[in-house]
């Protein structure tokens, strides 16, 4: 991210089974919002959507960590 800092509130948004995500983040003792949040004595919260919309990135990309595989 060139070393540049992000300011709160973060939004998070992602694609994909809403129960399954948010239960992944939920879990007691091993969930992120337990583990990270908590532990930092921070809040945060878990809202479910139908209609998310993630709109494309229009930055610059750099590839830092790929290795052609040879052909043979």
């Amino acid at each position: 991210m060139d070393d540049h800092r992000l300011n709160s509130p973060y939004v998070v948004k992602a694609i994909g089974d809403p129960v399954k995500l948010e239960s992944g983040l939920m879990q007691k003792e091993s969930g992120y919002m337990d583990k990270i949040i908590k532990a930092m004595d921070k809040t945060a919260t878990v809202e479910r959507s139908n209609n998310i919309v993630i709109p494309k990135y229009d930055g610059k990309m750099t590839i830092k960590y790929i290795e052609m595989e040879e052909q043979g």
